[in-house]
């Protein structure tokens, strides 16, 4: 579920019994860390490769590609199918699929796309102007159980937006997104009495993550660079809000970075690309700006190509928005699971999202891309775990580029329970829901 902010579950007005159900059953991060920029498709991506922006190429949820001269516009565009978007990660979906595991995605952004040469076997694609709300959420989890009955899917993907659609046009505390946020605990509730119908709540592992949080905007807290840029000197300037990304003409990257360090704004960062902190592992991708400007929390960018603070959908001005720094307590997303290989009542360690991964190739027991996970980090929420933590050589520091020889995959034997049983698994990306199921295994 898209957006959905690790401290909702702390609002005393709140009540999530269906949320309550899976801490008793299973595990719940304090919360998890996003990627920078705390975005939607740069999180997607980091989740589902467990690769860091800067390894897997997907930026931001707006973006431009100088090598291809194309624009990205967060799934609106045609071009944004363009395999060369993805191609630099290997997503689950893909993982599994040559694998011989059969994944069906719903609403899933990236699924509709050929990665690396391959598709999931369904996908039913994500639609900009059709929210994936909970309705849809419940059909699809109806539509996903018999697939998981008759075996003919190993993984399911269901994606849900409601959190970061009512985060951004009412804002965080707002009742409306209170409202909605109930609505989703009544979804979770809904995919665990569905289970315990259909005979597979001691079967299915479920992980609900969320691919960051939300936190209020208003326009009394603009940077202004509407007079302080002057578009005779850029190429391309794409988004605002908390990060703008611009590429100068050739020989103006000096004046465009002078000119806004010069405007000495106290709520505005200005970074050439090698001045871009390395602890946000986004530098050195080949579609990160010559100039990159990000705005503390709550603060909102504007500029001479976007005036003014988006308005949502012509709804009106948006509330709520995300993409600050991703250790911001402001932007941290959640997770929860519960099954079958999940430790029950436990409250695990905060955590960085490019560690789930590899859990879920563990679980669907296939070989993991190379990636930039560690199983230091989230071992100890599985019940049975890889027999030998995996080791990896140190990931140069100047660069997280990911290379066969630098990282090593973490494909390992998996155990599911003393009997033979089919072990069902399905994740929940509290910005996505997704189901993963393993083969029969004879346990030794």
């Amino acid at each position: 579920m898209d957006g959905f902010r690790w401290d909702y579950f702390d609002q005393q007005n709140l009540d999530f019994p269906g949320f309550r159900r899976m801490f008793k059953t299973g595990v719940k991060a304090e919360y998890m860390i996003p990627d920078f920029p705390s975005l939607s498709y740069p999180n997607y991506y980091s989740i589902m490769t467990g690769l860091h922006v800067e390894s897997h190429g997907m930026v931001g949820n707006f973006m431009y590609d100088e090598k291809h001269k194309q624009k990205f516009l967060a799934g609106i565009n045609v071009a944004h199918k363009h395999p060369f978007w993805w191609d630099d990660g290997e997503p689950l979906w893909v993982s599994a699929e040559k694998q011989n595991k059969r994944v069906h995605m719903y609403y899933w952004p990236g699924c509709e796309a050929v990665i690396r040469g391959v598709k999931p076997t369904y996908c039913r694609e994500y639609n900009i102007l059709l929210t994936p709300h909970v309705r849809q959420m419940k059909n699809a989890i109806i539509e996903s159980i018999p697939l998981f009955k008759n075996d003919s899917a190993d993984v399911v993907g269901i994606y849900l937006e409601t959190p970061d659609k009512y985060g951004h046009k009412y804002g965080v505390n707002s009742e409306k997104l209170n409202h909605a946020l109930e609505e989703v605990d009544q979804g979770v509730m809904f995919l665990q009495n569905k289970l315990k119908e259909n005979g597979l709540e001691d079967k299915v592992n479920v992980m609900i993550f969320s691919d960051h949080g939300m936190t209020n905007v208003s326009d009394s807290r603009v940077v202004n660079l509407t007079t302080v840029i002057d578009m005779a000197d850029i190429d391309v300037i794409m988004d605002s809000g908390p990060t703008v990304y611009v590429w100068p003409k050739n020989n103006k990257i000096d004046k465009v970075y002078n000119d806004i360090k010069r405007f000495r704004h106290p709520r505005l960062q200005v970074y050439q690309k090698e001045e871009i902190p390395e602890r946000w592992f986004c530098r050195h991708h080949y579609r990160i700006p010559p100039i990159l400007l990000v705005a503390d929390s709550g603060w909102y960018i504007v500029h001479p190509t976007l005036k003014q603070i988006f308005s949502y959908f012509d709804s009106g001005q948006m509330r709520g928005h995300h993409g600050y720094d991703n250790i911001g307590k402001d932007m941290r997303a959640i997770f929860v699971a519960n099954g079958p290989d999940f430790k029950t009542n436990m409250i695990a360690k905060p955590f960085h999202n490019v560690h789930l991964y590899q859990i879920m190739c563990h679980i669907l027991d296939i070989k993991a891309a190379p990636n930039n996970g560690s199983w230091s980090h989230v071992r100890e929420m599985l019940r049975y775990p890889p027999a030998v933590p995996v080791t990896k050589p140190p990931i140069n520091p100047s660069s997280s580029t990911v290379t066969k020889e630098g990282v090593k995959s973490n494909a390992s034997s998996f155990k599911c329970q003393s009997d033979l049983k089919l072990c069902f698994n399905m994740m929940l990306l509290l910005l996505v829901v997704s189901f993963i199921k393993k083969s029969v295994k004879q346990l030794v």
